[in-house]
């Protein structure tokens, strides 16, 4: 079954969700006896991505958001001090930036090459 929901019922406001998502909710029902997801919380907030561009202090990340789209990362968000290259491919928690209100990935984790 599919329910509708708002921004009011993520628990979580800054994480990004996207379609097919897993997630756990509640379900409410309105004044009006419609019913919708609440207290939705994503299962798990680790997204993965391959660098795209990294210039100075910043990147982007190659991640369908929306298409052709790509997610800002600041070096200062990459666990272990790594340096990150266009190619390769992280792990990262996409949230919502409180000033810009676009998506920007945080705790940056590059993976092991294969």
């Amino acid at each position: 079954e599919c329910y509708t929901y708002s921004i009011t019922g993520v628990k979580n406001k800054r994480v990004v969700l996207l379609p097919n998502d897993p997630v756990t909710f509640l379900i409410g029902v309105g004044l009006d006896y419609s019913t919708r997801a609440v207290n939705i919380i994503l299962e798990n907030e680790l997204r993965k991505g391959k660098v795209d561009t990294v210039k100075g202090q910043y990147g982007f990340i190659d991640f369908a958001i929306e298409e052709n789209k790509k997610i800002f990362f600041h070096n200062s968000e990459v666990d272990g001090g790594f340096e990150l290259r266009p190619g390769d491919d992280v792990e990262f928690i996409a949230y919502y930036n409180q000033k810009s209100g676009k998506p920007c990935a945080s705790k940056l984790r590059r993976l092991k090459s294969a």
